[in-house]
């Protein structure tokens, strides 16, 4: 019987793509193996315990997506359905040094899987998740899809963990640079406040932040002020070049609604948006929309909000 991998940095990680292994599972008939770079026993087993029929540990050995890489190559050799990760930086790496090695097809950041008679049926954003395209996939093939997109089944029951030892060509490291990084998990947070090129200065953000605070959310931002002004860190930078976010809500103040920045934010349960261009494309995907001034508004709403507290 062949399997479906899925593949995790960590635990938790991969449990984001147990979702779809198990759609995938269940209309194949595949057995589904668990596979982390690193992580304890307890925590394979709580993630995927009665889900997995078996489970594999690298214990953090070598660099992520050539020895997470080098492990598909070992557990493909009797056959597999598929192999399946999070749409994330080291995992896409390693399977798509996987996908290319063992000439199958791989696609990345899947929203749906439809069968098709002996072929799959699976779809993607495209052109900045303005279109959804069509792929007709016969497997083998690996796949990425986005955080929080596929609900994982409950875990429950033991899970036996195999440790799995590979042999991959780390790469060489040729200098180090120091990058200032925040620590702010904007992928994760529920609520997320937007700021673009509607506000004048940096200092006005502390208002944004004031009215993350506020809501028990994050600041994120578009590309001009992560990129160009450099007024935020890139772990806050939302858009088709960094972040994708999956929010309950999406607050965007002063966005304009570039299709860069809105593929990073089309999955948030509610949008809403303010800005004093009555045309800005970003009124195309809001829920709600203000049209007004940040500056008067902002300061109008926290003071609301900071009375009801």
């Amino acid at each position: 019987m062949s399997r479906i991998v899925v593949a995790g940095e960590n635990s938790q990680q991969a449990r984001e793509a147990l979702g779809f292994a198990k759609i995938l599972s269940d209309v194949s008939g595949s057995t589904i193996s668990f596979l982390v770079f690193s992580g304890t026993s307890d925590e394979i087993a709580s993630a995927a315990g009665g889900i997995a029929s078996e489970a594999y540990n690298l214990n953090g050995a070598g660099h992520p997506p050539e020895s997470l890489a080098a492990a598909l190559d070992i557990l493909s050799k009797d056959g597999i359905y598929a192999v399946v990760a999070p749409a994330l930086k080291n995992l896409t790496d390693a399977l798509a040094r996987f996908s290319a090695k063992a000439r199958i097809p791989m696609l990345t950041e899947v929203i749906e899987a439809h069968v098709m008679d002996d072929e799959l049926l699976l779809k993607r954003g495209v052109m900045a998740g303005r279109a959804i395209g069509e792929y007709h996939v016969k497997p083998p093939f690996t796949a990425t899809v986005p955080m929080k997109k596929f609900e994982p089944p409950e875990a429950s029951g033991a899970l036996e963990v195999e440790d799995l030892e590979v042999s991959a060509e780390a790469p060489k490291l040729i200098g180090v640079e120091k990058k200032v990084k925040g620590e702010v998990d904007i992928e994760g947070a529920e609520i997320v406040i937007g700021v673009g090129r509607g506000f004048k200065k940096e200092e006005d953000l502390k208002t944004a932040f004031q009215l993350a605070e506020l809501l028990g959310g994050e600041v994120g931002c578009s590309r001009p002020i992560a990129a160009d002004y450099g007024w935020l860190p890139e772990d806050r930078w939302i858009g088709i070049s960094s972040k994708k976010i999956r929010p309950k809500l999406y607050f965007a103040i002063g966005i304009s609604g570039a299709p860069q920045h809105m593929s990073g934010v089309l999955d948030s349960k509610i949008i809403a948006a303010v800005n004093k261009d009555k045309n800005a494309p970003i009124f195309q995907y809001a829920d709600y929309g203000i049209v007004g001034d940040l500056y008067q508004f902002l300061p109008a709403l926290l003071k609301k909000l900071e009375e009801k507290q």
